[in-house]
């Protein structure tokens, strides 16, 4: 019998351990564990907010980030979010941690994929690095 289809996700931890990169690879499971623990803790503590020169519009089944003011600027065109999107968006409509929308998201959706938490996380990776989300 086959294995269900599951989405393949990935996320990039930044090693904010003291930990050196050099070291990494010969840390044993449960050192390794312990590193990834302590950059996870790091990452969602920091605290971000929606870039103020984005503005949202719901066209039928999907929201619209619409660039305005220096963003627009920078970047012709518009995103396209999904409901699952949209929900985490609205968490940083208002300074808010990653853990905290990260609680919000498994209270509001079934995590039926069991990828939730690497979705939030590679989806506020994505917003942050696209400037649309501003470390507070």
């Amino acid at each position: 019998m086959n294995q269900p289809y599951c989405r393949s996700v990935m996320h990039i931890f930044s090693n904010t351990s003291s930990v050196s990169p050099a070291t990494l690879a010969s840390l044993s499971t449960e050192e390794l564990k312990t590193v990834l623990l302590q950059c996870k803790n790091t990452e969602d503590n920091k605290k971000y907010r929606v870039n103020p020169d984005i503005i949202v519009r719901q066209v039928g089944n999907e929201w619209l980030l619409v660039p305005t003011g220096e963003f627009a600027q920078h970047f012709n065109g518009m995103i396209s979010l999904n409901e699952f999107s949209y929900f985490i968006w609205q968490q940083f409509e208002t300074p808010h941690t990653l853990g905290q929308a990260l609680d919000a998201a498994k209270e509001e959706f079934e995590d039926v994929e069991h990828t939730l938490e690497i979705e939030v996380r590679r989806l506020v990776y994505e917003f942050v690095n696209m400037n649309l989300f501003c470390e507070v």
